[in-house]
């Protein structure tokens, strides 16, 4: 059995769901081993647009609770950029197809952008640690500033959603 019969896609959990080292020691076919990865890095996108969400609320609202489920959602995502950066590595020693070895590539700087996007949550979201710290409150326009960059915001992380990880790889190779 490749994977599980019944994967638990529990977001919040710090585990690898779709990736183990059986797949590397069982010379398995990249293509199976590139879906694995695939499936990791979109829990992480997944894991990354709630942080990204939430940072707004944590400014907005200043609750030690979003932060801490902030920190805790944080720790999840750089587990996964480390493990997923693993496998890539391991399978990009391996003799890969050019087509293969540009996938990963992608798929290993795609991981590094949502650990920092996943980082720039954090920060944002600590903010509002620090306001609460110098006793400063938003202004009724600030607060509408940061509600319309919550959105912009939002509607970018929907279409992270939207994608595509089994065409990514042209786009990028294209765009480079």
């Amino acid at each position: 059995v490749i994977l599980p019969e019944k994967v638990d896609t529990s977001k919040d959990e710090k585990k690898l769901v779709y990736l183990s080292p059986a797949l590397l020691r069982t010379n398995m076919a990249a293509p199976v081993i590139i879906a694995a990865i695939r499936n990791e890095v979109s829990r992480m996108v997944d894991l990354v647009c709630v942080n990204v969400g939430r940072s707004f609320d944590a400014v907005l609202e200043n609750s030690d609770e979003i932060q801490n489920e902030i920190d805790s959602r944080e720790e999840c995502i750089d587990f996964l950029n480390k493990e997923i950066s693993f496998y890539v590595s391991q399978c990009l020693a391996a003799s890969l197809s050019e087509e293969d070895a540009m996938t990963l590539s992608a798929i290993y700087k795609i991981t590094g952008n949502l650990e920092r996007m996943g980082d720039h949550a954090t920060n944002i979201s600590g903010y509002a640690r620090l306001l609460e710290d110098k006793g400063y409150k938003f202004s009724d326009k600030a607060i509408g500033e940061v509600k319309q960059m919550a959105e912009v915001t939002n509607q970018a992380a929907s279409l992270l959603h939207g994608r595509d990880f089994h065409g990514i790889h042209v786009k990028m190779a294209k765009a480079e």
